[in-house]
């Protein structure tokens, strides 16, 4: 069994980032096509790292299919096809009691996976009695193919229940909605479009008490927009995202 390795990664987009992991185990036949990021961080090899997978299937009923994998092995029969978050959360359960220490795990979820059913996965880790909690989603290279050498990781959004006291001083509100087929961003209420939101994130950061970002949005944003959302945040400086949880 191969190794885990740890190393930041000192790319000028990624100056934020605290951690980068060196992760292995890449595309997986029900990753059909993951979201596109500018920031995510180069992943290598091992058999350690633990995914949880979320497809879709249009045309069945809910449409989301979660299954957990290790590695780049496919999911074992019991561990694939699964109909709820709470499902995958169970076998995530008879993975860890495997194991001594605490993996890493990641969230790897198709573009077109609406982003509450992410968050709803979220919270409910949260609220479980597991140690370990998902660190990162994996992404591709934008501009690339999805394929192994292209694949990356971007660092989880923190689950918050409430919006902090002092959010107005130290924090940037952003809330994505969706009406449609059409997403709209606002910053502080205004709309922006994602093309100028790193910019716009840019005057905040100026201030270095306010470089948190406290993300909103609808449960049918797709995952792919909530992406890029985060890379603006990093490119525009902001050193801590969190998701606002119901």
């Amino acid at each position: 069994m191969s190794k885990t390795f740890f190393r930041p990664h000192c790319g000028p987009s990624l100056a934020t980032a605290a951690l980068c992991v060196l992760l292995g185990g890449a595309a997986v036949a029900t990753q059909d096509k993951l979201p596109p990021s500018s920031t995510g961080m180069p992943i290598g090899k091992t058999d350690d790292v633990v995914f949880i997978n979320i497809s879709l299937k249009p045309k069945r009923k809910p449409p989301e299919r979660f299954s957990l994998g290790v590695g780049d092995k496919e999911p074992a029969r019991d561990s694939r096809d699964l109909l709820t978050a709470g499902a995958v959360i169970e076998r995530l359960k008879k993975e860890t009691r495997k194991r001594k220490g605490q993996p890493p795990l990641v969230i790897r979820a198709q573009e077109d996976v609406t982003a509450g059913v992410i968050r709803d996965l979220l919270e409910q880790l949260m609220k479980s009695d597991l140690k370990i909690q998902p660190r990162f989603f994996a992404v591709r290279e934008e501009g690339g193919e999805n394929n192994d050498n292209l694949t990356r990781l971007l660092e989880t959004p923190l689950p918050v229940k409430s919006i902090p006291k002092d959010a107005a001083k130290t924090t940037v509100r952003v809330k994505a909605t969706r009406n449609g087929d059409q997403t709209t961003v606002l910053v502080e209420g205004k709309a922006i479009p994602l093309g100028d939101l790193a910019k716009q994130l840019g005057t905040y950061a100026r201030d270095p008490e306010r470089r948190s970002l406290l993300l909103e949005f609808d449960h049918k944003v797709p995952h792919r927009v909530i992406i890029q959302i985060l890379d603006a945040a990093r490119l525009g400086g902001m050193n801590r995202v969190s998701v606002l949880v119901p």
